[in-house]
């Protein structure tokens, strides 16, 4: 299996993330870091996993820096920066990370509050598209403002950079399922990440089976990737959600690309 979607940080940053939040059971210094990932990893039978640089407000500069450094240990986990693709050098600084052998961007609109079709985002878009880079959109609910972020905005960057590999990341969670699912029926560069919408513990994202037996029947399981939202979730619940896709009453091949043949496949295409 490869696996998306792991976000990644130095050790204790998860530990206060948690203790804010008011988690006791993840309040370890160890909450977050490469080391655990890298042993759910093996508890889970992962081959491979994508790892996400933190965000500013964990480590306020040079995560990306951090996470091309740390990653020289893993070589079973790829990384994604995460950049604010509004920044002046944000293209100058899609091209360097790429440079330094990370493999794509997480974009997250309310934590970096940039509106998605912002027409001052375009340099960073056409960057990612010349580069054959995927960008990864966080989309569902998310406190700011709901009309800079929804999915469908994506639509319009679609269309613009056509050759540009789109992940829609929760699939717009409950809210917005249906503004996800017309983009990536209109675009056939847009993916569909299904992380943290298959279980019932986070009801703003939850996707009702047949909602999902939709989106397979309606995109197909070549543009479905699947991801873990780690270390926002537990062991028992990633491999709860292994099992319900081995479950699905579909075939093998399809199974397969859900849990990494698509996202192989759609990081492989940039070299």
């Amino acid at each position: 299996m490869f696996i998306n979607h792991c976000h990644v940080a130095p050790n204790g940053v998860f530990e206060k993330e948690f203790r804010r939040a008011g988690i006791p059971d993840r309040m370890t210094s160890e909450s977050g870091t490469l080391e655990a990932l890298s042993k759910i990893m093996e508890s889970l039978e992962i081959t491979k996993a994508i790892a996400f640089a933190p965000f500013p407000y964990q480590i306020a500069t040079g995560a990306n820096d951090w996470l091309c450094d740390s990653l020289k240990k893993y070589p079973n986990i790829k990384g994604f920066a995460t950049l604010n693709p509004k920044g002046t050098e944000a293209p100058l600084l899609l091209d360097y990370y790429i440079g330094q052998g990370l493999v794509g961007c997480k974009i997250h609109p309310p934590v970096f509050k940039v509106r998605i079709n912002d027409p001052a985002l375009n340099d960073f878009y056409a960057k990612a598209q010349k580069l054959n880079i995927p960008l990864l959109f966080h989309t569902g609910v998310h406190g700011w403002q709901l009309n800079q972020y929804m999915p469908l905005l994506l639509d319009e960057v679609a269309q613009k950079f056509p050759s540009l590999k789109i992940i829609i990341e929760h699939i717009g969670g409950i809210a917005f399922f249906d503004q996800a699912l017309a983009v990536l029926q209109n675009n056939p560069n847009c993916y569909a990440g299904i992380t943290g919408v298959l279980s019932y513990n986070n009801p703003g994202y939850y996707i009702p089976n047949e909602k999902i037996n939709l989106l397979i029947k309606t995109v197909g399981s070549e543009r479905i990737i699947y991801g873990l939202d780690y270390p926002y979730g537990s062991l028992e619940n990633w491999r709860k959600e292994i099992e319900i896709i081995n479950a699905w009453k579909i075939s093998e091949d399809d199974k397969l690309n859900i849990l990494g043949r698509t996202l192989e496949k759609v990081i492989d295409s940039g070299k």
